[in-house]
């Protein structure tokens, strides 16, 4: 009968080895976190739930399949729109997996509505109309450029008294 081995990874092994499903979970944790720990994801949001916690966990879906995803509360309070089912999004984030419950999900650092995206990425210039949303940012860029084109005012010596 095999046994358990320490210290040896049951998937490189020759003979079989039995896990318990801690070690597996653990082994399934340790490949997912490693293997996907930045990427983005783009998808439609649905079941939105905010609980007191301020957190704001959701499901990204598409056509063929769905990931529980958690924007943290401190994400949460960036958000310069509304999350809510239905928007089509693009999530950059890593996956987690929950070990107690035995499922994986997607930990959000940054959310943004796809059709911004497709309007700030497409290299257009920004000759097409703006999208409803838009960062602060975008929005007074023309503001900013003017600021840093005027020249810098001289101003006197702190030593100087007229």
């Amino acid at each position: 009968m095999p046994t358990e081995q320490k210290g040896i990874n049951p998937l490189e092994s020759k003979s079989p080895t039995i896990l318990s499903v801690s070690q597996l979970t653990a082994l399934i944790k340790g490949e997912l976190e490693n293997t996907f720990h930045s990427l983005w994801v783009s998808g439609e949001i649905s079941e939105v739930t905010r609980p007191q916690s301020g957190h704001i966990y959701f499901t990204l879906k598409d056509a063929g399949a769905q990931i529980r995803g958690v924007l943290w509360r401190t994400m949460a309070q960036r958000l310069k729109f509304e999350l809510r089912d239905g928007l089509q999004v693009i999530c950059r984030g890593e996956l987690e997996v929950y070990p107690p419950r035995g499922s994986y999900q997607l930990v959000a650092q940054h959310v943004e509505p796809q059709e911004a995206c497709v309007v700030q990425r497409c290299g257009c210039g920004g000759k097409t109309p703006a999208p409803v949303w838009q960062p602060l940012w975008m929005r007074n860029r023309s503001a900013l450029r003017t600021r840093r084109s005027r020249p810098r005012r001289e101003s006197p010596p702190r030593n100087w008294h007229p």
